[in-house]
């Protein structure tokens, strides 16, 4: 595990994420055909068009830093930016913030409408994979926050949910096993172009 100093969103950074499975990517290798990934990431590490950002993410990074300080305030613990956290040539992982070397922090800072859901129902679906990559990246980590910010919700601007490895244990097996047989067609794959 190599941890990269560099600011995300950075030219540095996203020359390190290019043909990676990332975070926001393990949910695509999880599914039933992660062929079109493989091609995507072949074609980032050629091509130097900036990523796309929809409005809600650009909103959500705009956000994001509040909802760090709120998390800091309300636990009395101190996140630690870390750019880009790389384990092996093929994978990696942009944390929202490490507390300590063991936890983790990932930040959400979604519409009122969602914020309210992840109250209400716990860690949404969608973020399942996302979450369990972490776990995947930094085979030390014990613990993550899973964070969902919203300002205007004066009932609760900052909901936390806890999540430990033990109770991934089955996913993060599950896990490496897909990411070792879709990385060894990946790059199986890459080496045919050559």
């Amino acid at each position: 595990m190599n941890i990269h100093q560099v600011e995300q969103g950075t030219k540095e950074w996203l020359d390190l994420k290019k043909g990676r499975v990332t975070g926001t990517r393990l949910k695509e290798v999880m599914g039933r055909s992660p062929k079109k990934l493989m091609y995507e990431m072949i074609a980032e590490k050629y091509d130097s068009t900036p990523g796309y950002q929809t409005s809600a993410m650009s909103e959500g990074t705009l956000k994001e830093p509040w909802a760090v300080d709120q998390y800091q305030e309300e636990t009395g613990q101190t996140v630690k930016e870390i750019g880009f956290i790389s384990n092996g040539p093929d994978i990696g992982l942009s944390p929202d913030g490490m507390v300590g070397k063991r936890k983790a922090i990932e930040v959400k800072c979604p519409s009122l409408p969602k914020h309210i859901e992840y109250i209400v129902n716990g860690i949404p679906s969608e973020y399942l994979w996302q979450i369990v990559h972490y776990f995947v990246v930094i085979e030390d980590l014990e613990e993550l926050d899973f964070v969902s910010y919203h300002p205007n919700f004066p009932i609760k601007e900052l909901h936390i949910v806890n999540i430990k490895r033990e109770a991934l244990a089955e996913k993060i097996l599950e896990a490496k096993t897909k990411l070792e047989t879709f990385l060894k067609e990946y790059n199986q794959l890459n080496a045919q172009l050559f």
